[in-house]
């Protein structure tokens, strides 16, 4: 087997030591500064800005933390293909295989340029060369490279190595905290509205916590500087499970910055205490404080994930299944019209949950949950109710002979296997369409995903994600009056949020917050959406929930079709948990009747009995918010109506000028239009400023190829065309002939291609317009 060397970039800010000890071959970047020379940090020159020369890091951030103007920062860009060649190349000594890990797309080209090298070393060489995104940044590009080593020691390959990593990166999360603005401003990385919004934030001496996303940067929240550390640890609560051992690593930019480095350490040593396993901290290079600022502080989490979980973590899941049922009890009582409109399936649901993890037994699995399915059992009434009391129950059965004081995934998976079941089992005609499909679905997608994932909180995630679609989707749907209002079944709704509940103990709620979002946005709409009659919603009967003591296993069935022979009118979801029968009942009658037939088999004892029409206030009630709910988007239209108008009649300023530059990038398209059509020369125009006002495809390809990190409007045109540069391409690049002019005309205009000379030789072409003028450069 050959050995895998990592690949990574200075953006990971490795140490020299961790660099040489694993052999792990780092690409740099260009940070070029306004005269063109590239930024170095070296102790054995005089300082000088104008050169690019630092003594220090430090010397670098005083340097950038006086700059005024937005040319005086220095510019980064990717270094050519053909150096990157030379790295990979050394790197593939021996026919070594590497992987190669680099910044996400969206922040730079270096994925795409290393991409290109590597096909050419590889074919060259004959080595294996894989190049991942790592969709994380700075800190958390470290912990991804720090794994990736650990496995390439231990003799995995390439393939297993990027397997591995693909994994885990879910489970790192970043927070940059930046505490100016003013850098990502002058990066042109802010604009619009958010450029405004920004320069309030610097005046009022805000500090962003700036987070990635998918690979993009995403704003995450907004502190005074003073309260950064404070904000950085609750965000890295959020995201971590209970219990859950986690590793960090720390970059700051400025020296000054060490001693709020130091600050946060302690305070994450002091709150995660023993599921700290290791913390570091390392000041980054020039490169990100050239974007970020000078007083950045990035901190990166990696979490363990629960290969195993405690009865600790288990009682605090339920916890927080009690909490969230307890938080979206209306929601699931205005939903609740199965089996009848009753509006109590968040009472029943909270109610079932609501003290299910208070004083378990922590001495065993089996013992924590066989505490708290015969609380669910003693609480739990209605036909959610009984559902998840069954299956916690089945889930207690599973574990009757687990006296271990963990639970791993298998036997977590087999125990949900069996929760659904017993809820299956509680009825006498289990129906689609409902709670049990919810179940079952989730269940299914937990098996699925166990030969591949054995980290319990994955495995939970995707069983919500199925359940979910699953609720909004049944495979079957067996309830008429479900699928005639096209609204979900409560119970079910409730069960999703119980797989809510458990993911949040877990940590892993920031992890599909959007899939949440959306999820509650379809919930809002059904709830407000949702029509039914009076009449529907006055159904005689009682629901009973009554105790048998000394009810047998075996007498169950024998109980269940005697209640079932009852003449009863209404549809009644019959269910038995343990010793405890869920029932509808017609009137007083059948009550009496019931009871009868129960006291047969054992002690009864009544501990439920509830009306199954909604009271006069409840239908009232229920109106009142189904007009607010139709009507709550009316002020929002009525703002934007009025923003329109002010916009486009009352104050036109912007539209004349977007009128304008319209207009001219018009005419600059019509100059052009011939050039590109008949020639596949790099085009860049720019106005009297130097500033990039246009650019076709085969500029960016040039510019990429010179390894700068991508062109945009805006820039100067300096970085592009200064010797530093043009010496590498020895005037390939320009394809006008020099001696005469090119001249073309459309039905307006004339237009003039003059080409340009320095004392260094032809550097181009000016493009002259009749009755205007517009400078730029065609390469």
């Amino acid at each position: 087997m050959r050995l895998t060397r990592i690949v990574a970039d200075e953006t990971s800010n490795l140490e020299d030591d961790f660099i040489k000890r694993h052999q792990v071959t780092v690409i740099p970047f260009n940070l070029i500064n306004r005269n063109g020379r590239i930024v170095a940090i070296t102790s054995d020159q005089k300082e000088n800005s104008e050169e690019g020369l630092f003594r220090s890091k430090d010397s670098f951030f005083k340097y950038i933390n006086k700059v005024k103007k937005k040319e005086d920062i220095p510019t980064s860009g990717a270094i050519s293909i053909e150096r990157m060649r030379s790295f990979i190349k050394k790197a593939s000594k021996r026919k070594r295989d590497l992987v190669c890990i680099h910044l996400p797309k969206e922040l730079s080209k270096i994925t795409e340029n290393v991409e290109r090298a590597a096909e050419l070393v590889s074919a060259e060489v004959g080595n294996t060369i894989i190049v991942i995104d790592s969709r994380l940044a700075f800190s958390a590009q470290y912990l991804v490279v720090k794994e990736a080593v650990g496995l390439a020691e231990n003799g995995k390959s390439a393939e297993e190595i990027v397997g591995h990593l693909n994994r885990i990166r879910k489970n790192i999360h970043l927070f940059v905290a930046v505490y100016s603005l003013r850098y990502l401003r002058k990066s042109g990385r802010v604009q619009g509205l958010k450029k405004i919004v920004s320069y309030i934030s610097d005046f009022l001496g805000f500090s962003s916590i700036i987070t990635l996303k998918e690979g993009v940067p995403e704003l995450l929240a907004t502190a005074t500087r003073q309260r950064v550390e404070n904000r950085i640890l609750s965000e890295m609560e959020r995201v971590t499970g209970y219990g859950e051992k986690i590793s960090v690593r720390i970059n700051y930019d400025i020296e000054e910055t060490r001693r709020r480095t130091k600050k946060l350490e302690e305070l994450i040593r002091k709150k995660f205490e023993w599921r700290l396993k290791e913390i570091s901290s390392f000041q980054m290079g020039p490169l990100v404080g050239s974007h970020t600022g000078p007083y950045t502080i990035s901190v990166a989490v990696k979490k363990h994930g629960y290969k195993e979980i405690d009865s600790f973590v288990i009682a605090e899941m339920f916890e927080r299944v009690a909490k969230k049922l307890r938080k979206n009890e209306s929601t699931l009582n205005r939903l609740n019209i199965y089996p009848v409109i009753d509006a109590d399936t968040g009472k029943n649901l909270s109610f079932t949950m609501s003290d299910v993890a208070k004083s378990v037994d922590f001495s065993s699995i089996r013992r924590t949950f066989s505490d708290i399915a015969s609380r669910a059992c003693e609480n739990g009434t209605g036909f959610s109710g009984t559902s998840v009391a069954a299956y916690l129950t089945g889930f207690a059965s599973c574990l009757s002979k687990n006296e271990a004081k963990r639970l791993e995934a298998e036997n977590f998976v087999k125990a949900i296997e069996e929760g659904t079941k017993s809820a299956y089992l509680s009825f006498r005609y289990p129906k689609e369409g409902t709670i049990l499909s919810v179940m079952r679905v989730s269940a299914a997608k937990a098996r699925e995903n166990l030969p591949e994932e054995k980290d319990i909180a994955e495995i939970l995630k995707e069983a919500y994600i199925a359940a979910v679609k699953e609720l909004f989707n049944p495979e079957v749907q067996e309830i008429p009056i479900l699928k005639k209002k096209r609204i979900v079944d409560a119970g079910g709704l409730g069960f999703v949020y119980t797989l809510e509940g458990w993911l949040s103990a877990l940590g892993k709620e920031r992890d599909i917050e959007d899939f949440i979002e959306e999820f509650k946005n379809k919930i809002s709409v059904q709830k407000y959406s949702l029509v039914y009659r009076i009449e529907e919603a006055k159904h005689p009967g009682f629901c009973l929930k009554i105790r048998v003591e000394g009810l047998k296993k075996r007498q169950r069935e024998k109980l269940a079709k005697k209640l079932e022979a009852l003449p009863n009118p209404i549809e009644s979801p019959l269910s038995s948990v343990s010793n405890i029968v869920h029932i509808h009942v017609y009137n007083e009658e059948l009550k009496e009747k019931v009871l009868e037939i129960c006291n047969k088999f054992g002690e009864v004892e009544l501990l439920k009995v509830s009306s199954l029409s909604l009271t006069k206030f409840e239908l009232i009630k229920n109106k009142v918010i189904n007009i607010i709910g139709k009507t709550k988007n009316i002020p929002k239209l009525v703002a934007w109506s009025l923003y329109w108008f002010g916009l486009r009649i009352l104050f036109p300023f912007r539209e004349i000028g977007l009128w304008k530059q319209s207009r001219d990038l018009n005419l600059v398209t019509k100059g052009l239009e011939d050039v590109v059509e008949k020639a596949e020369q790099a085009i860049i125009v720019f106005n009297k400023r130097g500033k990039i006002k246009y650019f076709n495809e085969a500029a960016e390809r040039y510019v990429g190829s010179l390894g700068i990190e991508k062109i945009k409007q805006g820039d100067s045109i300096n970085l592009y065309l200064h010797p530093e540069f043009l010496k590498e391409i020895e005037g390939k690049l320009f394809t006008l002939g020099k001696e005469s002019s090119y001249i073309f005309e459309d039905k307006d205009h004339g237009y003039e291609l003059k080409q340009l000379y320095t004392q260094e030789g032809h550097i181009g072409a000016k493009l002259e317009i009749k009755n205007k003028k517009i400078e730029g450069y065609v390469c």
